[in-house]
């Protein structure tokens, strides 16, 4: 399939891919003439030693049609690129803006975007962190002033353009790769459920992990499950622990999380991959529940 059938033809849907996609919003057209990238992979080479020469090939460019098509190749990384000469539909800026926790002003500022480019991780690595790190640095290629900030619809999220020359810098790419900047990859939305709030983490199937979601009782409470939600995040992945329905997860002395099935009835919760849900149980409480299980 060739990347005008891929992409302008059957509109692959970005909510539901199993590896990482940046949509990267402009509010006019940057320069993505062959010679300007080309001029640009220089860059690449020089956030960090690659063992292979960065390489773009473009079907098709702004500046002589309507289309953008390219494909981007260093190591084991291949990103396909694909500009839209119109705004993401609805459907995404429902999701990864309007339903992300930042400012009114800057939720406008990326509704206001005219068209974008997405790029699309379908390299050979197997880290979804280093995907993510060779997106960035893909990106970094189309930074101007006329991109206004990415929206990342696998994970329900979006930021501001900033962020993708500091996340590539030199000293900060060791620390991504140790503590990767779940804020910005993964997205946490709250939501109404019946006459409960949930909060859900989203994009955690990226790397592997199961998605969470766990009732919330106030803005407080829900700040709180953010930062659990990142901890449990960096132990499952990290420690490559297999957690499923039915098992606890000791938090401090007298606190314990317990992981349950999504309840049928509960369906809307559900993510791509595996989702969890999540509540703070006593030793006590843990032990009856397991042996009710049993």
């Amino acid at each position: 399939m060739n990347l005008f059938q891929k992409f302008f033809l059957q509109q692959p849907d970005l909510a539901a891919r199993e590896r990482p996609a940046l949509n990267l919003l402009f509010d006019r057209r940057p320069d993505t003439s062959s010679a300007t990238l080309e001029g640009r992979l220089g860059e690449l080479s020089a956030l960090e030693p690659l063992r292979t020469t960065p390489r773009i090939e473009l079907e098709a460019d702004w500046q002589s049609s309507s289309l953008l098509l390219g494909v981007l190749t260093f190591d084991d990384h291949r990103i396909e690129i694909a500009g839209f000469s119109a705004p993401m539909p609805a459907a995404s800026v429902e999701r990864c803006i309007l339903a992300s926790n930042w400012s009114a002003d800057f939720k406008e500022l990326l509704q206001s975007h005219l068209l974008y480019i997405v790029l699309c991780y379908e390299g050979t690595h197997i880290d979804p962190i280093e995907q993510y790190i060779a997106l960035y640095k893909a990106a970094r290629l189309f930074t101007g002033d006329e991109l206004l900030g990415v929206a990342n619809e696998p994970a329900w999220t979006c930021h501001p353009a900033s962020l993708i020359g500091q996340l590539t810098e030199p000293s900060m790419l060791p620390v991504c790769r140790q503590s990767p900047p779940l804020v910005y990859w993964t997205g946490f939305v709250k939501g109404l459920l019946g006459e409960e709030y949930w909060a859900l983490s989203k994009g955690f199937h990226l790397f592997g992990v199961s998605d969470l979601a766990t009732v919330v009782l106030s803005q407080e409470d829900l700040q709180r499950w953010h930062e659990v939600f990142q901890e449990v995040f960096h132990y499952l992945h990290f420690e490559k622990a297999d957690v499923q329905a039915g098992d606890a997860l000791q938090i401090d002395e007298q606190t314990f999380l317990l992981f349950e099935a999504i309840p049928d009835s509960h369906e809307a919760l559900r993510g791509l991959g595996e989702t969890l849900a999540v509540r703070e149980a006593s030793a006590d409480e843990v032990e009856f529940w397991q042996l009710n299980q049993n």
